[in-house]
C-alpha cells in the first residue's frame, strides 16, 4: 500500500496509513468467519495474523473425539498468492447452491494460497468486517515482502516461523524435547543428549535459536574461508578488499563507490557501517542477497529485443489447461487457467464443445467435468495480463456447432472486448507482427474459413462445396454456381461448420494442416500454425531438423502431448525447442521433469513468457546451416567447470512428517544438443540435511551454450527403493553468474523455497 500512495498528496497518504493500520490492528486482533469447504461443511473459525505478522493462523475442528485441544492451522503470509474478494470460488457455489448464494456477495472472500492454490474461502460477518480482513492482509503482505529484500531480516522471519512451529505450549521457550523436534525438521540428527553441546542451553528462547542460526550461516566453511582469504585487519574488509574480492573471485568490476553502497546495505554492526568497513556477519548477509545468486539479476526483468516476428520466440505454453488432474475423469476447473497464468504461461487452451444454453468446455468423450465457456472467458480476461503484459494466445479446439460458434464468438467480443486482435495486417506484410506491438491483447487461435468460402463473388467453389456436401448426404441432385443464391451461399458456411462470426476472429493464428514442409512453403502463408502431436513432430525433427528450423521462422509449431499419456504426464520439450518450435504444450499440472525444465527455459526474460531464439535460428537465409546433430563453431564452445560446495536447510520430502533425517546428493545435468548432455552426482552425505558439505568438481563442455540448460536436481538417498528428488532449480546457461553463488531451491512444482540452498563455485571459460 506504502508502494501505491508514494506519489500522493500528503493527507491523503496520512488518511491511507490510518486506514491500513487499523486494517492490520484488526487482522492481529483476530475475529471469527465460516470456513466454506462443501454443502455440509460451513464452520465458524477463530482467524488472526499473529504480532509478528508472518503466519495467519485459525484454530480448526478438535483433533480426536475425546480430546478438547483444537488443531491450529498455520500459513506464512508469504504462502498467500492472492486474495480474492467475492463469491468467485467454486466452494461457495457448492455450498449455498448456484441459485442462492450467500446472501452478500461482499461478504465472502478467498485465499490462494501456496503455489498449488489451495483455496481457503471464507465468509465474514458483514461487508465491513469482509474489507478489513482484505486491506488487513494484504497490508501486512506488503509489508513482510519489503522487509524479506534485507537478507538478515528474512534470517530472522524464517527462524521465528520455525519457533513457532514446535513450540508447542506457546511459551516463549523450547524443552530438550522440542529442541530436538526443531533440529529434526532442520534436518539434523542429534541425540537428546547432545542438544545441550549443541545449543548451550537446556532451554533455548527465538533470541536463542536465532543467534544459534546465524552462527551457523556465519561460520558456514565456505563464508568463513573465503572472508579469512582477503581479511587482512583479521576484524572485517574494508571497500578495498571487498572490491578485490568481487573482481577476483565474482567477476564484477566494481567502484569503490559501489562497494561502500553494498557494505552499508549489508553490514548490521553501527561502528563497522560508520567506518564503511564488513564484518564476517555482513559478509554472510551479502551471501544471502540476490546480488549473489547463481542467475544473473539483470535477466530477471525483460532484456530481450521484443521487435522480431513471434515466430522468432519460444512461448510459454499450457495443454489442455483447463484440466487439474489427468485426462480421463479429473475435474475441469477455472483456477488451472488464474495458475498458469500468474506463472507467465503465454498459450493457453480449451476444448469447446456445445452445451445446453451456451458452450462448454472438457475433454470430450471422457468423464471429465465441464466449465461454462463464458466463465472461463472471464478468468482470462481478468488474469491475462496479471503478470506480463505481452499478447496471450487462446487455443480453441472447436467442437461446436455454428449456432454455438456464434455465442462464442458473441462472449469473446463482449467479455474481452479492446483486448481481442482483429487488426489487419498490413499490406504485403510477410512476418507475423512481434509482441511489443501486441502488448495486452489477445490472439485467437482456431480454425477459419479460407478467403474463398468467405468471398460471396466465389460461387463456384461454394456450389463445388455443396456437391460435396450433398454427395456425403446420399443426394445425386448437381449443384450449378449460377443455382447459389446469397442466402444458400450463407447456409453453405454454415455447413461448411465454421460460422463466420467466429472466423473473424481469428486472423494471424489459423490452423493449418500438415502435409509436407515444402507444401507449407507454398501453399500456406505466415499466418498458419501447424499443431502436432509430439509423435508426429519428434519424426520430423530427426528427419528433416533443418527444415524444420526453416519453417519455424517464418510460421508457428504448436506440439501438444500424445493421446496416451492420460495420466497428464509430459514428454521432453527440448528435442522441439532444438528445431525452433514455439508453441510446445505441456500439462502444467504435472510438476515433472519436462515442467522443471520448461520453468527454467522461461525464467529468462523477466519471465514474460517469451524467450528470444539464437540469431542461427532466427537468420533469414536460404538455407540454416545449424542442426542439433551438427558440428557447430569452436567459438561457441564453452567449458563449464562447477564445484558443489555445500548445502543448507534442504527440505524433507514432500509430506514426510517422519523423524528420518535426509541423506543428500546433488545431480547436476546439463541439457542440451545431444551431444551436451551429461549429468554428473556428486556423494551421498549421511544423516545431515541441514548443512551437507559436499566439495566436488565437474566440468562440462558445451558445444552450443546458447541452447543449453543447467539443472541441479537434490535428492534423498533410499537404500531399499529409488531415491526421492526433494528440490531442484533449473535455468539457462546463458544466465550464469560466475563465482561464489547461491542456487536458491524450489519445489518440484517450481515453487520458492524458503530458505533452502546450494552453493557453489563456478567457472566458465
Amino acid at each position: 500500500m506504502h508502494r501505491q500512495i508514494q506519489n500522493q498528496p500528503k493527507a491523503t497518504i496520512e488518511t491511507a496509513n490510518r486506514t491500513a493500520d487499523r486494517a492490520v490492528e484488526f487482522v492481529m486482533k483476530g475475529a471469527k468467519l465460516i470456513k466454506v469447504r462443501s454443502k455440509l461443511s460451513k464452520n465458524e473459525r477463530l482467524f488472526s495474523v499473529e504480532p509478528d505478522g508472518l503466519i495467519l493462523s485459525y484454530k480448526g475442528s478438535r483433533k480426536r473425539m475425546c480430546s478438547n485441544k483444537k488443531k491450529e492451522n498455520r500459513f506464512l503470509l508469504t504462502e498467500i498468492q492472492e486474495v480474492r474478494t467475492g463469491a468467485q470460488s467454486d466452494a461457495f457455489s457448492i455450498a449455498y447452491g448456484k441459485k442462492h448464494r450467500y446472501p452478500l456477495d461482499s461478504q465472502c472472500f478467498s485465499l490462494v494460497i501456496g503455489k498449488e492454490g489451495y483455496m481457503l474461502d471464507l465468509v465474514a460477518p458483514n461487508a465491513e468486517q469482509r474489507d478489513l480482513w482484505v486491506a488487513g492482509i494484504q497490508e501486512c503482505r506488503s509489508r513482510l515482502e519489503s522487509r524479506l529484500t534485507n537478507p538478515e531480516e528474512a534470517v530472522q522471519l524464517w527462524t521465528k516461523k520455525l519457533f513457532s512451529e514446535v513450540d508447542s505450549n506457546k511459551n516463549g521457550v523450547l524443552s530438550p524435547k522440542e529442541i530436538k523436534h526443531l533440529l529434526n525438521r532442520m534436518n539434523l540428527d542429534v541425540t537428546l543428549e547432545d542438544i545441550e553441546k549443541v545449543v548451550k542451553k537446556p532451554m533455548l528462547s527465538s533470541d536463542d535459536l536465532l543467534q544459534f542460526l546465524k552462527d551457523i550461516l556465519q561460520k558456514r566453511e565456505l563464508v568463513e574461508d573465503i572472508f579469512k582469504r582477503y581479511d587482512k585487519n583479521q576484524m572485517y574488509w574494508t571497500k578495498y578488499e571487498l572490491k578485490q574480492f568481487m573482481t577476483k573471485e565474482q567477476k564484477e568490476d566494481l567502484t569503490l563507490e559501489e562497494c561502500e553502497k553494498i557494505i552499508d546495505e549489508m553490514e548490521t554492526c553501527p561502528e563497522l557501517k560508520r567506518n564503511h568497513c564488513l564484518g564476517l556477519t555482513g559478509f554472510a548477509a551479502l551471501f544471502e542477497s540476490e546480488r549473489m545468486h547463481l542467475k544473473n539479476p539483470d535477466t530477471r526483468k525483460v532484456y530481450q529485443d521484443m521487435n522480431q516476428p513471434l515466430s522468432h520466440y519460444f512461448i510459454s505454453s499450457s495443454h489442455n489447461t483447463y484440466l487439474e488432474s489427468d485426462q480421463l475423469k479429473g475435474y475441469s476447473k477455472t483456477e488451472c487457467y488464474i495458475k498458469v497464468l500468474k506463472n507467465g504461461c503465454r498459450c493457453v487452451e480449451m476444448d469447446v464443445w456445445d452445451g445446453d444454453t451456451e458452450p462448454v468446455i472438457y475433454h470430450g468423450f471422457t468423464l471429465t467435468s465441464k466449465l461454462l465457456f463464458s466463465d472461463v472467458i472471464k478468468v482470462i480476461n481478468k488474469y491475462a495480463f496479471c503478470k506480463t503484459k505481452y499478447p496471450l494466445i487462446v487455443s480453441i479446439e472447436n467442437h461446436c456447432t455454428v449456432d454455438q460458434q456464434r455465442i462464442m464468438a458473441e462472449i469473446m467480443k463482449s467479455i474481452f472486448k479492446e483486448k481481442l486482435f482483429l487488426d489487419a495486417l498490413l499490406p504485403n506484410s510477410n512476418f507475423l507482427p512481434p509482441p511489443s506491438q501486441l502488448m495486452g491483447r489477445i490472439v485467437v487461435k482456431c480454425k477459419k474459413l479460407s478467403p474463398e468460402i468467405v468471398k460471396q463473388e466465389s460461387r463456384t467453389t461454394m456450389a463445388a462445396i455443396g456437391n460435396g456436401l450433398r454427395a456425403s448426404s446420399g443426394s445425386d441432385a448437381p449443384i450449378s454456381a449460377t443455382d447459389v443464391s446469397d442466402d444458400e451461399l450463407e447456409d453453405v458456411k454454415e455447413q461448411y461448420d465454421i460460422a463466420l462470426e467466429f472466423s473473424e476472429l481469428v486472423n494471424i493464428c489459423q490452423n493449418g494442416r500438415f502435409k509436407s514442409f515444402e507444401d507449407s512453403k507454398v501453399n500456406q502463408d505466415f499466418t498458419f500454425i501447424l499443431s502436432l502431436s509430439e509423435t508426429k513432430a519428434l519424426k520430423l525433427a530427426k528427419r528433416s531438423p533443418e527444415e524444420f528450423i526453416q519453417h519455424n521462422k517464418r510460421q508457428l509449431s504448436r506440439i501438444y502431448p500424445a493421446g496416451s499419456r492420460v495420466g497428464s504426464t509430459n514428454y521432453d520439450p527440448v528435442p522441439f525447442w532444438l528445431v525452433g518450435c514455439q508453441v510446445v504444450a505441456l500439462n502444467c499440472q504435472t510438476p515433472d521433469e519436462p515442467m522443471q525444465l520448461n520453468g527454467g527455459l522461461f525464467g529468462d526474460n523477466g519471465g514474460c513468457g517469451y524467450v528470444l531464439k539464437p540469431d542461427f535460428m532466427r537468420a533469414f537465409t536460404t538455407k540454416t546451416s545449424f542442426s542439433p546433430d551438427g558440428i557447430f563453431p569452436n567459438n561457441w564452445h564453452k567449458t563449464l567447470n562447477i564445484r558443489i560446495l555445500s548445502g543448507f536447510s534442504l527440505p524433507k520430502k514432500e509430506g514426510d512428517r517422519s523423524k528420518s533425517i535426509l541423506d543428500p546428493y546433488v545431480q547436476i545435468s546439463v541439457v542440451g544438443v545431444p551431444r551436451d548432455r551429461k549429468t554428473f552426482k556428486t556423494k551421498t552425505i549421511t544423516n545431515n540435511g541441514f548443512h551437507p558439505v559436499w566439495n566436488e568438481k565437474f566440468t562440462f563442455f558445451i558445444s552450443c551454450p546458447e541452447l543449453a540448460l543447467l539443472y541441479f536436481q537434490v535428492c534423498d538417498y533410499e537404500a531399499r527403493r529409488s531415491d526421492v528428488v526433494i528440490a531442484q532449480y533449473c535455468l539457462p546457461v546463458r544466465c550464469i553468474q560466475r563465482g561464489y553463488r547461491a542456487v536458491h531451491l524450489r519445489t518440484l512444482g517450481g515453487e520458492k523455497l524458503e530458505a533452502s540452498r546450494l552453493f557453489v563455485c563456478v567457472e566458465i571459460t
